[in-house]
């Protein structure tokens, strides 16, 4: 999901929701992007509230990714996503 907050700069650009409830935010950069300092403040601040969130930078670093969650979704271990922010008992 696309993740718009209005009045609210700087928040990752994408929601990923879980099979379950899990969710993850993904801030996108080009392979050249850098992350500004609201969104830097924005991603400390979710994690700080134990969110799981992820700066992907290029095309590849985004394949891996919805690689991973697959893998986690399917039961398998996973580089980057934590096993037990998908269950398939909630």
């Amino acid at each position: 999901m696309k993740f718009v907050s209005p009045g609210n700069d700087g928040v990752p650009d994408r929601i990923v929701i879980l099979p379950g409830g899990s969710v993850i935010f993904i801030e996108l950069k080009s392979t050249q992007g850098k992350l500004m300092a609201n969104q830097r403040v924005q991603i400390s601040r979710l994690r700080k509230q134990g969110a799981i969130v992820f700066v992907l930078t290029g095309k590849l670093d985004a394949k891996l990714f919805l690689d991973d969650i697959e893998r986690v979704i399917h039961g398998l271990s996973s580089t980057r996503v934590p096993r037990d922010c998908y269950s398939a008992d909630n």
